[in-house]
């Protein structure tokens, strides 16, 4: 019963933070485009960024309840090739910048797009949900072993991937905004673990 209501609550908690993400935008959409209009000469309408949200909150729903009916032990048995895949489109990415192929979009300074014939695909995402995935199945298992604080094997795994993963797209793709992202991913993951504060306070510092 009492699993039932925090469940009710965290649904309420999205959908409200949906729903002011979407005034959110739609009170800055119209600036919003007509300084991309006016910048880059684009021809952007005023509700275009609020309607473009509107299909990305429907395609979250969606991805959101054929996740909730997916078994958790299919998602933890894939955590791992959605993680190489993330890491693998990141260094591809990255690669592809160094030798200014245009299939690598880069923007302002940092690189965040590989662009084929009208597909755009944003490698850091893939690394996001892998590097969620991946935690949390690690976290879990070291868990039920008892080895949730032991060096080899906890700490250095979840050292060398998030190390990896924030060295992709901080240093080889420039992107510090999603770079922070990952570290809050990275520090929620492992105060959300159960560890022991002053480790938890070590990392952070």
């Amino acid at each position: 019963m009492r699993k039932h209501k925090s469940d009710r609550v965290i649904g309420l908690l999205m959908i409200l933070l949906l729903g002011m993400g979407l005034i959110v935008i739609y009170a800055i959409g119209p600036m919003r485009a007509n300084v991309m209009n006016a910048t880059y000469g684009s021809d952007y309408s005023e509700n275009y960024f609020f309607l473009r949200q509107m299909v990305n909150v429907a395609l979250s729903l969606l991805v959101v309840l054929v996740a909730f009916k997916v078994p958790y032990k299919v998602i933890r048995k894939f955590s791992k090739v959605i993680m190489l895949t993330g890491l693998v489109l990141c260094g591809l990415l990255a690669l592809l910048a160094l030798i200014n192929n245009p299939v690598a979009s880069c923007e302002l300074g940092a690189c965040r797009w590989l662009k084929v014939s009208g597909l755009s695909i944003q490698p850091a995402e893939v690394l996001k949900l892998g590097l969620v995935l991946y935690l949390a199945g690690l976290i879990a298992e070291r868990k039920t072993e008892g080895k949730l604080e032991s060096w080899w094997d906890f700490w250095f795994p979840f050292i060398i991937v998030s190390g990896v993963s924030l060295a992709f797209v901080v240093v080889a793709q420039k992107d510090l905004g999603t770079g922070v992202s990952l570290i809050a991913i990275i520090l929620a993951m492992l105060f959300m673990s159960g560890i022991r504060m002053r480790y938890f306070l070590a990392t952070l510092g």
